[in-house]
């Protein structure tokens, strides 16, 4: 191998230069207000939030179809007794 060729020359092109970004916009507006009002201090109804109350309510709209469904389901109690038909009395003698 090349001994003019050393490793900090290898790696030179991969270190990043901090020095050239500037400080972010946004780390300017992260400020936290002691005496600001609690809904002004805090975000309570995020983007998750919202999607969540979203989508429950399609979920929630369904099953009260599918429980109105299964509640209006009309069955005799006839239908839970036991059958005494002809093939049954021949089991029986």
């Amino acid at each position: 191998m090349d001994s003019s060729f050393s490793s900090s020359q290898a790696h030179m092109g991969i270190k990043r230069d901090f020095a050239a970004h500037g400080k972010r916009a946004e780390d300017d507006q992260n400020v936290t207000l002691p005496d600001a009002p609690l809904f002004e201090k805090y975000q309570y109804f995020t983007p998750g939030i919202f999607m969540g109350l979203i989508v429950s309510l399609p979920l929630f709209l369904i099953l009260y179809v599918g429980i109105s469904a299964v509640g209006s389901l009309q069955v005799s109690y006839a239908a839970f007794d036991r059958e005494m038909g002809p093939q049954m009395a021949k089991k029986g003698q």
